[in-house]
Parts: structure tokens; sequence; C-alpha cells
């Protein structure tokens, strides 16, 4: 976000000394962020921390946001009468109200957890993609899942390479037993993109769901040879590698979660299938 809009702001919601403020303004460099006004108003002392954010809050952000929504519920009277063929289909979500963050695998008798952005690792290329991620979060967080997928989908138009933007559709379709769209979107992305883990790990767990384990085994392999491992991996790797037919590449993965993994609902589940192996 521009400076140049916060001091507009500043000027119109607070009794601020405008020819300080000026002289602040000017000093700024050309196109300076939102933060460096912020900043260089409190080291000045011009305004409170208080004051300052809360013209930024109540009168920038949150009116970007409802503007934001508005463009939601105009989308989706735009396509209220649209019927593409299956092929076409763009939103999924009109009808889902229950949102179960759980991977159900083994007939049930594993269930995996499935992996959500951490907002406080992410990365953004710009203040408008962040603002329409975390956006998406919230309405996610207030059970809005029309909208929310409406927002990521409008969200990837204008930033293709959003790869935030990706794993939370992607959790938001494999939460909700959509697992053919989440693969389809993170496979979209890995074509263009070199993916982070989040992206392969929803990808690996949507193959699993839909028995494409020969698939998962892949990227499994791919994940754990990442900087920072979950003990996890090594197990849901050997589940894919016993139903791929490969009994020895799965035991040995067994036994390794046996070891350093910390679940005892997977250490019971890889004992199990651990003493079915060897006993074949």
């Amino acid at each position: 976000m521009d400076a140049a809009e916060l001091y507009e702001s500043l000027l119109i919601h607070t009794a601020v000394d405008r020819e300080r403020l000026d002289a602040i303004f000017i000093a700024l460099p050309q196109g300076a962020a939102v933060g460096y006004l912020r900043d260089e108003i409190l080291k000045h002392g011009l305004l409170s921390y208080a004051e300052v954010m809360g013209v930024l809050v109540n009168n920038i952000l949150l009116p970007r946001s409802r503007k934001l929504l508005t463009t939601v519920k105009q989308k989706r009277l735009q396509h209220s009468h649209f019927k593409p063929k299956s092929h076409n289909q763009k939103f999924y979500l009109r009808d889902m109200e229950i949102l179960d963050p759980m991977a159900s695998l083994a007939a049930g008798s594993l269930a995996v957890a499935i992996p959500m952005l951490d907002r406080a690792q992410c990365s953004f290329q710009s203040s408008d993609e962040k603002q329409a991620v975390l956006l998406a979060l919230d309405l996610a967080d207030e059970g809005e899942l029309n909208e929310t997928e409406v927002v990521l989908l409008e969200t990837l138009d204008t930033f293709s390479d959003s790869e935030a933007a990706i794993q939370v559709l992607c959790w938001l379709y494999l939460c909700c037993d959509l697992p053919q769209q989440t693969e389809y979107w993170a496979m979209s992305f890995l074509a263009k993109h070199r993916a982070g883990s989040l992206t392969l790990e929803l990808l690996s767990l949507a193959q699993q769901v839909q028995n494409k384990h020969l698939l998962a085994t892949a990227y499994y392999q791919k994940l754990l040879r990442a900087a920072r491992v979950r003990s996890q991996w090594y197990l849901l790797l050997a589940y894919s590698q016993e139903q791929s037919h490969c009994p020895t590449e799965a035991l040995e993965n067994y036994k390794i979660y046996s070891t350093i993994g910390l679940d005892e609902s997977f250490r019971a589940f890889a004992a199990t299938h651990s003493k079915g192996l060897t006993t074949r």
C-alpha cells in the first residue's frame, strides 16, 4: 500500500499538524510504502500508534475489504444463472457448509489433519495479494466457503503465481472432499513454479485420497529430501508404498516412523501394518 493513501486519510480523519505531516511526507523516498510513513510519524511524535492504526484499519483496510466483498457478491450474481459444461465448471462450493479438516485414509483407520497455511510464516509479493489471501482465510474461519472460493479464484486471476492463494485453495477443496480440484490446482502450479512443502503435501494427500498411490509415493519421496522433514511423511509414504505393492520399502518407512514418530494413533497404525507385512 502506498504511503500517499495513509497521508490523505490522516488529513481527513485526524487533527494532525498538516505542516509537520507535509514535511515528513515530502521527505519520504519516492513510492514509499505505508509502513515507512507510519514509522516516521511515530518517530517524530506527530500521532500515537493507536491513532495511526485506527485510521489505517477503519478508513483504509476495512473499506477496501468491504469493496472486495461487494465484488465477490457481484461475481456470484453474475454466475448464478451460468450453467457451464462440467469441464468448464469454475465454482464448486455453492452448497458446501461443513468443513472437515481431516483426510480419511485406509478405510478410515488413518485420519490425517489437512495441513494449513501458517499466516505468520507465509510470504507475499504485494500488500494486495496478502490482503486478499488473509480475507479468504477470515471468510473460511466464518464458514463462508462460497465467498472464500471466489476470493481465492479472483486472487489467482490477478496473482497467478501466488502460492499462498494456491495453498489455501487446495486446503479448502481437500477439506470439502474435492481432492480432484486440489490435485488440479497443485499440479497447475507445479507445471510453472517450484513448489513449497505445503503444496506438495496437499497434493500428496489429495492423491492418496483418490488411491493414486504411485504418484503420492513420488511426491512424499521428494518431500523427504527437503531441509525440514515431518516424521508423519514417513508414515504416509509407507502407506502408499504398501498400497503400491512395495512391501520392503513400506516396512522400512513404517519402522522409521515407529522410531521417530510421536503420535500414538499413528504409531499403532505403523505397528499393525508392519506386522501385517512381516507375516505375508
